[in-house]
């Protein structure tokens, strides 16, 4: 029986600019695997839809706190593990269910676009510790015309 491939993981201070430095290495990394641009756009949406919700929220803009990112390929799929080092436990369902009933403006919808715009959206909390989201997202090859193209 083989064993699922090894993740591979960054580390970045939880602030505001590491987003950028997240999303290089994200799009590099999808880029290379010849990931079609729909899907792309939608891990990418995701990945700093999460990553922001860790620094603002898990860890509070707390730059000597980190922010990991796990990820690995299985077959035709991928799997992300954004993980903060706050631990501050919430109810996703409930933020969820509350950005289908109100219309608020800015904010406070990102946990309904990722269950959206990913396959599967699970969370894992360890109070006081870290808070973990798992995106996974099945991957269709890029058609030939979309190969190279950056977004």
């Amino acid at each position: 029986m083989n064993s699922p491939p090894a993740y591979q993981r960054i580390e970045f201070p939880a602030e505001l600019a590491s987003l950028g430095l997240l999303e290089g290495h994200i799009s590099t990394l999808m880029e290379e695997q010849g990931i079609a641009d729909e899907t792309r756009h939608d891990i990418h949406v995701c990945v700093n839809e999460a990553a922001a919700n860790a620094v603002d929220h898990g860890s509070q803009f707390r730059g000597e706190r980190k922010i990991v990112l796990e990820y690995r390929f299985d077959p035709g799929r991928i799997v992300l593990l954004l993980s903060d080092s706050g631990g501050r436990t919430f109810d996703p369902g409930y933020f969820r269910e509350l950005a289908i009933r109100r219309d608020w403006g800015i904010g406070g919808r990102g946990i309904l676009l990722m269950h959206e715009l990913m396959d599967e959206v699970s969370y894992f909390f360890v109070p006081g510790q870290r808070t973990t989201v798992m995106l996974v997202k099945e991957l269709r090859p890029a058609p030939a015309q979309d190969k190279g193209k950056s977004e």
